[in-house]
C-alpha cells in the first residue's frame, strides 16, 4: 500500500474519496429508509428482499445517530491525515461499519432463530415433532428442519417414525395442507385434530413457504 501512495498518490486520493463517498451514500440509504423517505410500496416484494429493507428501517433511530456521529467523526479526522494513513483507516471504518451494522441487520432476516425463540415459550421442554415428505422415504431425513433443531436444542423428532399422541408439530403450511388438512384426499392420519399456534410472518430459506407450529391430540 504504501508502494501505491508513493507511486500512484492520484489513484490513492480517488481510492480515499471514493471510500468517503461509500460511507456517506450508506448513511443516506439507511437514513432514508428509518425516516420512511423511501415507502415501503417500492421495497423489493420478494419476501426476503422486503424483510432486509424492513430489517433497516426498523433501525432504531438514537442507535444510528451515535453511529453517524462517531464514523463521521472518525472519517473527518483520518481524511485529513498521511494519504496512506487515510487510505488504510478509512478502508477499515467502512468495512467495520458493515460488519458491525448492516450485515448483522441484513443477515439476521434470514434465520429462524427468532421463530424458534416463539416456540420455546410455547414448548419450553419436552420433544417437538416435524414432517416433511422426505419422511416417508425408507431414510427419513430429520434434518431438514436443522436449524430450528439447532435453537432448539436439538429436541425436534420425526412425527411419521414416532406417532406421538399428542403434542406439536413443525410443518411447512402447504405439506400441512396436503398431508393433515381433513379434507385433503392424501391424508396421512385420520384420528388427530390439529390447531395452529404459530406460523412465520414469511417463506424462510429453501422451503419457500410458510413454517407452522400445530398443535395435535389424537381423537378418542
Amino acid at each position: 500500500i504504501k508502494y501505491l501512495a508513493d507511486e500512484f498518490p492520484k489513484c490513492c486520493r480517488i481510492f480515499k474519496n471514493v471510500m468517503i463517498g461509500l460511507i456517506f451514500t450508506v448513511f443516506v440509504i439507511h437514513l432514508s429508509l428509518v425516516f420512511g423517505i423511501v415507502p415501503e410500496s417500492v421495497y423489493p416484494k420478494k419476501d426476503l428482499d422486503y424483510a432486509m429493507f424492513a430489517a433497516l428501517a426498523g433501525y432504531s433511530k438514537i442507535t444510528l445517530s451515535v453511529v453517524i456521529i462517531i464514523v463521521a467523526a472518525l472519517t473527518f479526522y483520518f481524511s485529513r491525515k498521511k494519504l496512506l494513513t487515510a487510505m488504510i483507516a478509512l478502508s477499515i471504518i467502512f468495512f467495520a461499519l458493515l460488519d458491525a451494522v448492516y450485515l448483522p441487520t441484513v443477515l439476521n432476516t434470514k434465520s429462524v432463530k427468532r421463530f424458534a425463540a416463539d416456540i420455546e415459550k410455547v414448548v419450553p421442554t419436552g420433544n417437538i415433532y416435524s414432517f416433511l415428505p422426505v419422511d416417508l422415504t425408507p431414510d427419513g431425513n430429520p434434518l431438514h428442519f436443522f436449524e430450528l433443531d439447532y435453537y432448539l436444542n436439538d429436541r425436534i423428532h420425526l412425527f411419521v417414525k414416532e406417532k406421538p399422541t399428542e403434542g406439536y408439530l413443525i410443518v411447512l403450511k402447504k405439506d400441512f395442507q396436503q398431508y393433515f388438512d381433513k379434507n385433503s384426499e392424501s391424508k396421512l392420519v385420520d384420528n388427530y385434530i390439529f390447531d395452529e399456534v404459530l406460523h412465520t410472518d414469511r417463506n424462510y430459506g429453501s422451503f419457500k413457504d410458510i413454517i407452522c407450529l400445530m398443535h395435535f391430540e389424537v381423537v378418542k
